[in-house]
Formats: structure tokens, sequence, C-alpha cells
């Protein structure tokens, strides 16, 4: 099958995850609203806990599977190899049948030990709701992901589309109708089965498939030996990344605390991913297909502009979720909500300077570096642990907070000067200092802006548009982009010439 790695055909699939993901962010963020509100506190915080456990599962099916078909399939077919391709899809698909069976009986011997706090449907009952609610969406998860190592993105940007909108309306109407927390979860089993049903059909209809052969010795050493990190790494990223704290939580701060603190962390990643998923996306197959052609040389280059772009929608998100905080969580989740604000204002922060550790996870995933990225995500399991079993206990909501604030830090410090010290990559750090300046002057402005328009919606709608407004304005007038971004941004102009004008206009005081 036709398979595309080029720059123009990069931009176009960072383009449609991204405007999937606004509209999987968009409807998953109208869904928690709306059931927040319907449930209210304490059954939502309960909703949410099961929601997250069934992530934890999707998680553990996958685990390394995911990461090494891009890895490998892109790689492949970066050889014009596409029967090799084909044969790395089905020893992964095969693996996959034995992570759901085992992951499946591993949940029922557990199940009973992890109930949520005022449960009251018994054991049983959430066996078969997480688990209904996982398998599926890990199917979906590891399918749409073989297909990424094509360079096919619209799988997975169609599967989350038709189910947002769907799992929107159905809620409007679980809302209307005042239906109990059983109604919801119901819903959400079913929207998981959607996921799997619309996966493998648009997998059959765009041509790509396992093939049962074995791959070649070399290319099975290497991908069984990077799996096998993966794995680790994955699991152990799964246990530092809120589990612990949300676990925590659950046993001795209540349902209500859980729900407050998965809120907050909902938006954020919601957020997150709004901004960069595009390109996050796009970066590890972008990266294997270069290592697969030329090796190490190729990937700096990669490397060196994500970083900055990363930083650049980093500093967005920071500075835009803490102005909009107080606004939006009020109208979206209303006054029995307000403890969410503090805990998404620490949280949206931190997320927003480390935004950058995907840029070097990517890097280190595709350069077979996976024992390195085991040694420091335990390093984040060992921090994060230690302070959740000593915070979380004695100041409930504030100690997951602050555990999980700490613990970013600490691994995106370790990670980023870890990856370019092996790797021996020369950051842009003239570049990072032209960013950093640019969000000092827009906080500095969306300040006065707070301070001018008084109090109410007008205060927090001013300082967030200013905000934003004036970080992109700066980041051209300080020239923090290069000749060659401003090239590739103009390249869109033939495809979305809305971009390619704005690119044009910016193109004579941005270029450096």
């Amino acid at each position: 099958m036709k398979v595309a790695f080029g720059r123009g055909a990069l931009i176009r699939s960072a383009l449609i995850v991204t405007g999937a993901t606004s509209v999987s962010y968009i409807t998953g963020l109208a869904i928690s609203m709306l059931v927040a509100r319907g449930l209210g506190p304490a059954d939502y915080g309960r909703y949410s806990y099961v929601v997250w456990l069934s992530g934890i599962l999707v998680v553990c099916c996958t685990n390394g599977l995911t990461t090494t078909g891009i890895k490998f399939i892109a790689e492949c077919l970066g050889r014009d190899d596409d029967e090799g391709a084909r044969r790395v899809y089905g020893l992964l698909r095969r693996y996959f049948v034995v992570s759901l069976v085992a992951v499946a009986l591993g949940f029922m011997l557990v199940a009973r030990f992890v109930l949520p706090d005022g449960w009251e449907g018994g054991v049983v009952l959430l066996i078969v709701v997480v688990l209904a609610g996982s398998l599926p969406k890990a199917l979906y998860l590891l399918h749409s992901s073989m297909a990424k190592g094509y360079g096919n993105f619209s799988i997975e940007a169609n599967t989350t589309n038709i189910l947002g909108v769907a799992g929107l309306l159905a809620t409007i109407g679980l809302v209307a109708t005042r239906q109990p927390l059983d109604a919801y979860l119901f819903l959400f089993v079913l929207l998981s089965m959607g996921h799997a049903v619309l996966t493998l059909g648009f997998i059959h209809r765009a041509g790509i498939g396992p093939s049962p052969g074995a791959i070649e010795p070399v290319i099975a050493a290497r991908l069984h030996r990077h799996l096998a990190w993966t794995v680790v790494l994955v699991l152990l990223a799964t246990v530092s990344n809120r589990s612990i704290e949300t676990f925590l939580l659950n046993r001795t701060a209540g349902a209500e605390a859980v729900g407050f603190f998965i809120i907050a962390a909902t938006l954020v990643r919601g957020g997150a991913d709004l901004l960069a998923n595009g390109l996050s996306a796009v970066l590890i197959p972008a990266m294997a297909h270069s290592y697969g052609r030329d090796g190490e040389s190729g990937i700096g280059v990669i490397l060196s502009g994500a970083v900055r772009y990363f930083l650049f929608l980093g500093l967005l998100l920071a500075g835009v979720g803490v102005a909009c905080a107080d606004l939006a969580i009020g109208l979206m989740y209303g006054p029995k909500f307000q403890p969410v604000i503090p805990v998404f204002r620490a949280m949206v922060m931190v997320a927003g300077l480390v935004l950058m550790e995907g840029a070097f996870n990517a890097l280190l995933a595709t350069t077979d570096r996976q024992r390195l990225r085991v040694l420091l995500t335990l390093v984040a399991v060992a921090v994060t642990a230690a302070l959740a079993f000593a915070l979380v206990p004695r100041h409930g909501l504030a100690g997951a907070v602050a555990t999980h604030v700490i613990a970013r830090v600490v691994m995106f410090v370790a990670i980023m000067f870890t990856a370019t010290r092996i790797v021996r990559l020369n950051l842009p750090w003239a570049g990072f200092a032209r960013l950093l300046g640019c969000a000092a002057i827009a906080a500095a402005a969306a300040a006065l802006a707070w301070w001018a328009a008084g109090a109410g919606v007008a205060r927090d709608v001013a300082a967030t548009l200013v905000y934003a407004v004036a970080l992109v304005a700066c980041s051209f007038l300080l020239k923090a982009w290069s000749a060659q971004d401003l090239e590739m941004l103009s390249r869109l102009a033939t495809r979305y010439p809305a971009i390619g004008r704005i690119a044009s206009m910016l193109s004579g005081i941005g270029a450096r």
C-alpha cells in the first residue's frame, strides 16, 4: 500500500490528528461536564474511578505493543519492506491476544481490593463493567496504532470523531431523563465496544493487514528487546502517572476527592492533547522512518524543531489554563466543583512546562534506548510512591497534587538531561530563551488586562485572550522561529489557504 512520510504528508497527518483531537476533546469535555452535573460529586467520583480503572487495564493490555508496532512497521516501510511490516503486525497481534487473557484473569483476582469508595454494585458488576469497557478499547488502540506505522492517521481520527459525537448525544439524553450511575456506566461500555467495531471496519477498508510469517532474525531480536523494555516502561509509567495518588485518594479521602482530582487531570490531559497530539502522533513514526533510512543522523534535525514546538505549545497551555480556570470550571461544573480550580491550575502549569518530555521519549524509543527509559521511569515511580504515601493520607487532595507536580518535574529534568547527553544533542537554548521571554511578556500583558477589566467573566476572558494573542505575536516579533519553520508552515497554503495566508503575512517579520 502507498505510504507517505514526506514533510507535507507529516503536516497533513498532524493536522488530521489535531482536528480529531479537537473533536474528541470538545465532546469528551462536554460529556465529563454533563455526567458531573447529572450525578453530583460523589457518584461522579465513583464513575470516574471506574473509567480510570478501565484505562489502566487498556494500558496493561496494549503495554508496549503499540509503540513497538509503530516503530518497527515504519522502519520496515522505510526500507521498502512491506511484507516485513505485515509480519511485524501479525506477531504483535498474537502477543496482544495473550495479553488480553492475562489482564482479564488478573483483574478478576484483584477486583475486590480496588472497589470504588461507596460502591454498592458488588464485585461482579465492577468486573463486568471494567472488562467490557477496557478490552474492546484496547483492541481499537492496538489496530489504530499499527495503522499509524503505515502513516494512516485517519482510522483513529474517524473512530474518535464518530463515537465522540454519539457519546455526547447519548449523555445529553441520560442527563435529561435523570438516569442513575448504572446508566452512565452502561453507555461507557457501549462506546468502548463501538471503538473496536469501527476500527476493525476501517482497517479492513484501508487494506492494512497482518501476515502470519516469521520476521527476519535480526529484526526479531531488536523487536523483542525493544518490546520487553517497552512493556516494563509502560507499566511503570502507568503506576507513576497519577495512579498511586488516585488509588490512595479513593482509600483515604473518599469518592469526591477522587472526582476532583480526575476532573483536573482530565482537563489538563485534554488540553495538552488538543494542542500537541498532532505533533506527538507523527513524531515516532517520522523518527522511525528516518532512522530506518538514515540512522541517527536524521533524527537530530527532527528533534531540534520538535522541542521548540512543544515548548511553545506548553507555554500556551500553561498560560491559558491558569487564566481561564475560574471561568471554565465554574461554567462547566458549577459551584459544587470549586475545589477543582486550584488543582487544575497546579496541574496545567506543570503540564505546560514539561510538555517537551514527549519529544525526548520519542527520541529514546526510536533509537532503541528503552532500557534507559525504564531506569528513568523507575526513578519517577520511586519518587511518586514515596511522596504519595507520605502526603496523600495526611493531606488528601492537596497531598495528591503536590505529589503529582514534584514527580513530573523530577522526571522531566532527568529525561531531558539524560537524553541530550546520551545522544549528544545540543538543544536550541537560544530558541528556548526567546520563547520564555515571549511567555513572560504575554503573562505581564494578561495580568494588566485582568486588573483593568474588573471583576466577573470579562476579567477572565480578557486575560485569556490577551495572553494567547500576545504569546503568538511576540514569538514572531522576537524572531523565535527560523526561516525553515515558516517555510514549512507556508507549505500548507495549497491545502489550507487560510493558514497559508497567515504564514505569508508573518514570514516577513518572524524569520531569523
